[in-house]
């Protein structure tokens, strides 16, 4: 797919793709998501992105409930084991 064809299939110009494709941190991520949803490549992500699946915020969260009930020694992250 051409440069000009994803801009038009995404609703941007050239110049914006061309942005992206190097990085630019002025491009939104809905208009990254949006391109990855046209080469279908944005199924799995909502999964990847729930808080509940982030190792440091698991972490975080077992330290905290550690802290409150004090049964145990604080755990650092290398400790934790997903």
């Amino acid at each position: 797919m051409s440069v000009i064809e994803l801009g038009r299939r995404a609703g941007v110009d050239r110049r914006t793709v061309a942005q992206l494709e190097s990085g630019r941190p002025g491009v939104s991520l809905g208009l990254f998501f949006q391109v990855l949803s046209l080469f279908n490549l944005a199924k799995g992500i909502e999964e990847f992105l729930k808080p509940e699946n982030d190792i440091a915020t698991v972490a975080a969260r077992v330290r905290q409930v550690r802290k409150r009930q004090r049964v145990a020694p604080k755990i650092s992250d290398e400790e934790v084991n997903f």
